[in-house]
């Protein structure tokens, strides 16, 4: 199965951070940038295949990664000219796929979890669309998903809270592109997602492990105490 990491984004959040000298998912944690770290661990979870997908300064992760040689993996390469948002890039993305079911991950996050419990649970459904879950038991301001006792997500919200949340990593079938919206430019979590869960076809998992987003100065703090200690 093909991975598909989203790492077009600008990274606003995590500027006053790093600056504008880097594209977030290449910043320094403890030595090495942050998207080796998550190639190599999704290497040892058993994945050789990779799109990544590329925009803001992407020279600097096209430069540094090359073809994935030097990390054990095949990396290609789907570029945005301008930005299309996280669905935009999927769809230019697609034709790199190869037909197959993938892998979505987002290129600002560590996914420290059981992938295979993902991509066995969609398998096993024939699902569209399955997304890996986290469990928030204190208080954090985001998206909430509310999931059926048939694995099927009914709903997206937001506020402050605790339940489940998107862990940042998806399962996607090849049929989902027929799922997509017409505009050029638009949003995975704001347009798709909840599209689909509408529908009844989007499914979920809640994922064991731990997942690190660096998007936030606190992710990217943690980040640095946790990866390659």
């Amino acid at each position: 199965m093909r991975v598909l990491i989203m790492a077009g984004g600008l990274g606003t959040r995590l500027r006053p951070v790093i600056g504008d000298s880097v594209p977030k998912p290449m910043v320094d944690v403890n030595g090495r940038p942050f998207l080796e770290w998550l190639l190599l661990l999704l290497r040892e979870r058993g994945f050789r295949e990779f799109v990544i997908s590329v925009g803001y300064r992407r020279e600097a992760i096209m430069g540094r990664l090359g073809d994935g040689s030097s990390l054990g993996v095949r990396i290609e390469y789907s570029v945005e000219e301008e930005p299309l948002g996280t669905g935009g890039a999927l769809r230019r993305a697609m034709p790199l796929l190869r037909g197959e079911d993938f892998l979505l991950v987002n290129g600002d996050t560590y996914v420290d979890v059981e992938v295979r419990d993902l991509v066995e649970f969609h398998e096993s459904r024939r699902a569209l669309a399955t997304i890996g879950l986290v469990e928030v038991s204190s208080p954090v301001k985001g998206g909430f998903v509310d999931l059926g006792a048939d694995g099927m997500i009914r709903a997206f919200r937001e506020g402050v809270g605790t339940g489940l949340m998107n862990a940042g990593i998806m399962v996607l079938g090849q049929g989902i592109r027929g799922f997509l919206p017409g505009a050029e430019r638009f949003s995975l979590e704001a347009d798709l997602l909840p599209s689909l869960a509408g529908r009844g076809l989007l499914s979920g998992v809640i994922l064991r492990g731990r997942i690190i987003d660096i998007g936030t100065p606190e992710g990217y703090a943690l980040a640095r105490e946790v990866i390659g200690r």
